[in-house]
């Protein structure tokens, strides 16, 4: 989860072009268990990281009684805090400054992460929201439709915490240039072979398939 933390720091501020939404493939957030988000300020927990059991790391990591994986850690530039539901496919991402523990960025990531999604809100240092960013607004396709293709493909998308260590896991990206918008899904097919199927976002047909070799390390 730290990984998905400071991929964001490098991303903060990046918005993507404007594009059609198709209200009638959209599901509803509720149903997919999503996170909450809200614009409202808030400051970093400190005293329940301080109250973690092992001081020598400068990370928290606990599951929730629900069920929930709950990560938080402090670094030189800043501090975070990320959330997964135990039946969901999204991950709530929040970064914090380092120097008063206000709220610096918050929003959805799809649980294996390098996927923002939705709203997201970044905050000034005195806690002011500063900017909002909808990274849904530019596709056509959303993440719901991925996933539909995905189980009418037989592709395994787990969800709930995705931890290190545990096995490959389906990958899902969007990328968009000036030749159109594309999503890509990587998942293990076979046990040492990885298919990448690429979607076109504007009419969700499938406009290239590739395999390659996979050795689980």
């Amino acid at each position: 989860m730290t990984k998905y933390i400071l991929l964001f720091l490098l991303t903060i501020g990046t918005a993507c072009n404007a594009q059609i939404t198709n209200q009638t493939k959209q599901t509803k957030g509720n149903n997919m268990n999503n996170p909450v988000v809200t614009k409202d300020f808030e400051k970093f927990d400190s005293v329940l990281f301080d109250n973690r059991k092992d001081k020598n790391e400068n990370v928290l990591r606990a599951t929730q009684p629900d069920g929930s994986y709950l990560e938080m850690t402090v670094w030189d530039g800043g501090m975070g805090y990320s959330l997964t539901p135990r039946s969901s496919y999204y991950m709530l991402q929040k970064v914090y400054y380092k120097n008063n523990g206000n709220i610096k960025a918050k929003g959805l990531y799809f649980n294996n992460g390098f996927l923002q999604l939705g709203t997201w809100y970044e905050f000034d240092e005195q806690g002011r929201m500063v900017r909002e960013v909808n990274y849904d607004k530019d596709y056509h396709l959303k993440l719901e439709d991925v996933l539909r293709f995905c189980e009418q493909e037989g592709i395994r998308v787990d969800k709930g915490p995705i931890l290190q260590s545990t096995g490959y896991h389906t990958k899902i990206r969007r990328a968009g240039n000036t030749q159109g918008k594309t999503w890509t899904i990587e998942w293990l097919k076979q046990p040492e072979k990885v298919e990448k199927v690429i979607l076109d976002d504007a009419t969700g047909k499938v406009i290239n398939r590739t395999e390659t070799n996979y050795t689980n390390n």
